[in-house]
């Protein structure tokens, strides 16, 4: 993992320079008589569907209604220090949900610097330059569209951005359907046909003009900034990646500003010298959250009893950072913590029950006409999600419906808009999942309902090298599991028993497998994806209690070396061990275990014999809670190190 920092910027600055500047920034450009008419029309043409943002509906509720983005944006946390992991074989919401962690401790924020979308071209304080490309990174959910729509309404109102007359948003999903090669002019004129007269003059200026790109993950076509495809002249007719690779360069347009958003695990193809900022959304810290649940409760004590709730479940906890998933949660525990019954005896502790009550939420309070087949619709749509999860797909049109059989009238209903999202886009529909997370809990649901794909197949393939699967597995380790999925069996019909027994049967052997080599200590590089801390979350989210002691039960000492262990990897662990009836022997050396993970290990500490702990900078409050555990009466500790 290596710090991006500001490189290769377009201009250094004087300290002469930089008074007009910031002038410019809080008075306005000076613009043209014959452009202000144009720029008033451009304003108005874009404020309707700017001033707007859908809103989500609890599951089973009414059709989404369109709510002013004013009244329901949350400011999110940006910070400047972005890191990019080449080649990542993590699902990248575990990655940033860990390193979201990390950020809550003290002495890790105070490394960060938060800014706010409004300070994203301020000037930079260590290069005293103004930037003029900007990358925006954040896992899917976390806000990165909202945000570049909230930057485009406050430019449309005059609050911010006043240095450029004109701010063009484009998104990348749109321009997936654009085929024939097209010129800057046109890309503009093609959304924007208002401007047609005066497009050669606001161009001519670029250090007024600002581009915002949304969604580089959702494009089809790789970004390529190789000498032979980038392009200077306005005219030239070429592909819509080019253009954006152009301006991001400043070969076109030099001196324009540039904004584009992105998922992080689509910047592999990224030419980091262009960017002059790198920002990360980060979204919600510990206040944030607890404000979030407070504004989706009605009842405050409720809300603190949810939120409560929550904190003592690492794996529900950590998901908070992410608005979207912090509005699932809410949403599936307004039923637990709402009323006059507190049923939070039969709250989801894990991710797939999590999911499995908010599909259940929308299964239950939804009727289908009679002509319509609930599971046959399902399974189509889960069909639709899995072969997105495995090929990186979240935008889909009419067309990919129609390979499913699923008809424009079905894709239209009230019952799939609460999974789909549906946007219109140059006559042409497209749909995305509600969630990356969502597509991926109803890709595994697929198995059950009607794969007749052989289980091992897809968790062989090259597919699964990259992580891309990892939160599918561990849906299908938790769907495997009756307790869990019965809520939806019961609406849905048995699921095949053989479906998942194949399932339990393939992770025993990962499981057994993994404990061989980790015995033998022989991992190849190869043999990452299969580890076996990301084994014991799979048998974590199986909550097969019988099938944890077949396997871990046998082992008599546990080694995890030189790998960062986090609250949540913790509590897992924990878990399996306790589960397992405990270790002889727990080597946990140089795994930078925090002090809060000391105290998550604290039972399974308990049922050990020897722990070594050597190179943990476990601190006195570590020391505390391990210190409990020898005293414990039920303590097993012979030897600690």
């Amino acid at each position: 993992m290596y710090q991006m920092k500001i490189s290769n910027p377009y201009f250094v600055l004087t300290a002469a320079d930089i008074i007009p500047e910031i002038k410019i920034i809080n008075n306005g450009q000076k613009l043209e008589d014959n452009l202000k008419s144009y720029q008033h029309n451009y304003k108005d043409s874009i404020l309707a569907q700017t001033r707007k943002m859908g809103k989500k509906m609890l599951p089973g509720g009414r059709q989404q209604e369109e709510e002013l983005l004013v009244e329901h944006y949350t400011e999110l946390r940006v910070v400047t220090n972005y890191q990019h992991t080449e080649g990542q074989i993590q699902h990248e919401m575990l990655v940033k949900g860990q390193e979201h962690e990390k950020l809550m401790k003290d002495s890790y924020r105070n490394k960060c610097e938060r800014i706010t979308p409004s300070q994203l071209f301020r000037i930079c304080s260590e290069s005293m330059t103004f930037p003029r490309v900007v990358l925006v990174s954040g896992v899917p959910g976390i806000g990165k569209t909202t945000m570049v729509q909230k930057m485009l309404y406050d430019w449309i109102q005059g609050d911010q951005y006043k240095q450029f007359s004109f701010v063009f948003l484009f998104k990348f999903r749109d321009m997936n359907l654009w085929e024939e090669p097209l010129n800057l002019p046109e890309m503009i004129l093609k959304q924007h046909s208002c401007l047609r007269d005066v497009i050669e003059q606001i161009l001519g200026r670029p250090s007024t003009v600002l581009f915002m790109f949304d969604g580089l993950d959702e494009s089809k076509s790789p970004l390529d900034f190789t000498v032979n495809q980038i392009c200077s002249d306005l005219r030239k007719r070429t592909s819509h990646v080019n253009v954006v690779s152009s301006l991001m360069k400043q070969t076109l347009m030099k001196g324009c500003s540039v904004i584009i958003t992105s998922r992080p695990s689509a910047l592999d193809q990224m030419d980091w010298s262009c960017i002059h900022r790198c920002t990360e959304i980060m979204g919600f810290l510990d206040e944030d959250r607890l404000k979030y649940f407070k504004k989706q409760f009605s009842d405050s004590n409720g809300a603190l009893e949810a939120f409560e709730y929550v904190r003592q479940n690492d794996i529900l906890y950590t998901m908070c950072f992410n608005p979207s998933y912090c509005w699932i949660i809410c949403s599936v525990l307004k039923q637990h913590f709402t009323g006059s019954q507190n049923e939070s005896s039969s709250c989801p502790k894990t991710l797939t029950q999590l999911f499995v009550c908010f599909l259940n939420n929308i299964l239950t309070n939804h009727t289908l006409p009679g002509s319509m087949d609930l599971k046959g619709l399902l399974c189509k749509v889960s069909h639709l999600a899995f072969k997105g999860v495995c090929n990186k797909l979240l935008v889909f049109t009419d067309t990919d419906l129609k390979q499913q059989k699923i008809e424009c009238t079905q894709a239209r209903s009230s019952f799939l808009l609460e999974f789909l999202v549906q946007e219109e886009s140059f006559q042409r529909t497209m749909y995305t999942f509600l969630h990356l997370t969502v597509q991926e809990c109803l890709g595994a649901l697929w198995y059950f309902l009607g794969s007749e794909q052989n289980i091992l197949d897809i968790l062989k393939s090259e597919q699964n090298q990259d992580g891309r699967l990892e939160i599918l597995i561990r849906f299908l380790a938790g769907l495997s599991h009756p307790p869990t999925s019965y809520p939806l069996q019961k609406i849905l019909g048995p699921f095949p028993v053989e479906k998942q027994v194949e399932i339990l049967k393939w992770l025993k052997g990962l499981a057994e497998y993994s404990i061989k080599h980790l015995a033998q200590d022989s991992w190849s590089e190869k043999d990452k994806n299969l580890d076996p801390l990301k084994v014991f979350h799979y048998l974590f989210e199986s909550q097969n209690v019988e099938l944890i002691r077949e396997t871990v039960g046998t082992l008599k000492c546990f080694t995890l070396e030189n790998q960062t262990l986090n609250p949540v990897d913790c509590y897992v662990l924990n878990y399996i061990i306790v589960t397992s009836g405990g270790i002889t022997e727990l080597q946990l050396d140089k795994t930078q275990i925090p002090m809060d993970g000391i105290c998550k290990l604290k039972e399974a500490f308990c049922l050990c014999t020897s722990i070594s702990l050597k190179f943990n900078n476990i601190g006195d409050e570590g020391a505390k809670y391990l210190s409990k555990a020898v005293q414990s009466p039920n303590s097993k500790i012979q030897k600690l190190e």
